[in-house]
């Protein structure tokens, strides 16, 4: 299995680093971040912001450090992935941040430098089809805590081999062939929606309209459990589905504002 597809299909329970070694290269491939630590909440800054969730974190990618790039390396490959989100096809996830043509020679990324395109590196689309950084934030006020991995792949690509802007799907068929070896970091997070949820939750999870878009969600994930192509007619119903449940969430708290003036949802 390739390095890129093995990285997206991982399972990690917490935080932690997931090193790779080479039959050929007797040193460990590593990737960390003194940012993410085990067992503590990701920074508010490192989140998204806007998007469909009006996400209220502040998109700064964090610091990210790699050791022991395997020999043949020309240049890096960076994503942020929720595994446990939808957006791409064949399963790949919701592609949060893709970053390339990072030159060899460099062992670091410092916290925000990923946020725009620059000499040293070009930025890929994400899922929602923006070439920067957009932090961790789960979809829906139902969703139980997501894993979001943070992975290097090493290339054996010249760092301006590619056009900047490319999406997954774009970018893992040019870079397939020219995988060396991969590392990754993970993290789980609910975000406050789940830790503390708004006053206007219980009506939200009690709404028909809530209600029976998630019973469908449920029942289209079931069916597709690697995933989704989301121009198929599963992924429209399925994207469809997360707007009615976006659009109902806004008008549940609208509604609660007016009846409750003095009780604003976060």
């Amino acid at each position: 299995m390739s390095p890129l597809l093995r990285m997206l299909g991982l399972a990690i329970i917490g935080i932690g680093s997931v090193p790779c070694v080479s039959p050929v290269h007797a040193q460990t491939f590593t990737l960390h971040s003194p940012a993410l630590s085990a067992g503590e909440r990701l920074s508010q800054k490192y989140l998204g912001q806007g998007g469909p969730r009006k996400c209220n974190g502040q998109n700064v990618s964090p610091p990210l450090q790699w050791t022991n790039a395997p020999p043949g390396t020309r240049s890096f490959l960076i994503m942020l992935t929720d595994t446990d989100g939808w957006g791409e096809p064949n399963g790949a996830g919701f592609i949060h941040w893709i970053a390339y043509g990072i030159p060899a020679a460099r062992t670091s990324l410092a916290e925000g430098e990923a946020n725009s395109s620059s000499r040293t590196l070009m930025l890929g689309k994400n899922t929602l089809g923006s070439a920067t950084y957009f932090g961790p934030c789960p979809q829906t006020a139902g969703d139980q805590p997501h894993e979001y991995v943070f992975s290097i792949t090493a290339l054996s690509l010249e760092p301006q081999a590619l056009r900047p802007g490319l999406n997954f799907s774009e970018l893992w068929e040019l870079v397939s062939p020219h995988e060396l070896n991969d590392a990754s970091l993970s993290v789980r997070y609910a975000g406050e929606f789940l830790e503390k949820k708004p006053p206007y939750y219980a009506r939200l999870i009690s709404d028909p309209t809530y209600q029976a878009a998630e019973r469908e969600l449920s029942a289209l994930r079931k069916l597709n459990p690697s995933g989704v192509d989301e121009k198929s007619e599963h992924g429209k119903r399925i994207a469809f589905l997360l707007q009615l449940q976006s659009t109902r969430e806004k008008q549940i708290a609208d509604q609660f504002n007016r009846e409750n003036p003095g009780k604003q949802p976060r």
